[in-house]
């Protein structure tokens, strides 16, 4: 049967770490080639949509998502004891790669993801085949506090201006928060933007994870990463990689993405017109076209 076709299998698995188990979930044949999705900051294995997991499998793939440290149904950690930075969630893609007996696999990283590929890429040499590296950045820092370096600019004026005033205003109950959530999202997004599409997810996040606010511990865990500049570490990749961005992200803008692009030796880059700090569905199918020449 042509696996284009065929409705991808799955599996759930739990993957032992020093510090405790990651949630994992597979899509896909275990002897096809393995990618790796990483989520961002906060983000939980279904902020890789179900759909586009599926799509990539059926493309010939063994498509793996998890749930970071101190998000979903991943470990908790006590990070006033045990403190760690994205060089340790960069250690925890090798540990899920290790459970499976994956020798080398190709990661795709959004935002906080990208720079942990960037960081695994470098650290495991020999195993990652390449990096697809999406909305994010050479740089790793509270990128709100201010820039740790001159060339590259920091969030856009208007954007840190809104997020401060919806900051400025913390919400007084559940339901409160759930919509300043929706509202924190749409900053970030363009249109079309779907306020009721995104509640329902922001509620799915919440009631599988074990303690949702742990996952702000990723921002501690960004400030503590070093080197913060990882421009002259990317200089020496010599693997295939794939910079995505969005044209209108007010996060990170389009800048960060080119001096990736610059730093990785032949590396591809797409700016995605249309797109913010997001990954929507009209832009799977081109990334999906750039992933497959990638790795093809």
């Amino acid at each position: 049967m042509d696996k284009r076709a065929a409705q991808p299998t799955t599996e759930i698995f739990s993957v032992p770490t020093n510090e405790g188990a990651l949630w994992t979930e597979a899509f896909g044949s275990s002897s096809d080639p393995a990618v790796v999705l990483i989520s961002g900051m906060t983000g939980q294995a279904i902020r890789w949509d179900e759909a586009f997991c599926c799509a990539l499998a059926r493309d010939g793939f063994r498509v793996l998502r998890f749930d970071h440290r101190d998000t979903g149904q991943s470990v908790l950690i006590d990070f006033n004891s045990t403190p760690y930075s994205l060089d340790d969630m960069a250690d925890d893609v090798i540990a899920i790669m290790d459970a499976q007996g994956i020798k080398q696999a190709h990661l795709v990283g959004s935002s906080m993801g990208g720079m942990i590929a960037q960081i695994a890429a470098i650290k495991y040499t020999g195993r990652v085949q390449t990096i697809t590296s999406m909305l994010s950045s050479p740089i790793t820092a509270n990128f709100s506090a201010g820039m740790p370096v001159d060339d590259l600019p920091g969030p856009d004026a208007d954007y840190v201006k809104r997020r401060a005033e919806l900051i400025r205003n913390p919400p007084s109950d559940f339901e409160e928060m759930i919509q300043q959530r929706v509202i924190d999202y749409s900053l970030i997004s363009m249109p079309p933007f779907d306020p009721q599409k995104q509640e329902a997810f922001i509620r799915a996040e919440i009631a599988r994870a074990r303690d949702y606010a742990a996952s702000w511990n990723h921002l501690r865990a960004m400030e503590r990463t070093r080197p913060q500049d990882r421009r002259p570490l990317l200089k020496q990749l010599r693997i295939p990689s794939l910079v995505i961005h969005g044209a209108n992200d007010p996060s990170l803008p389009p800048a960060h993405a080119i001096a990736t692009a610059e730093a990785i030796p032949n590396s591809v880059l797409l700016i995605l017109d249309g797109i913010g700090h997001e990954f929507p569905e009209r832009a799977w199918k081109q990334m999906r076209q750039h992933f497959m020449a990638l790795t093809g």
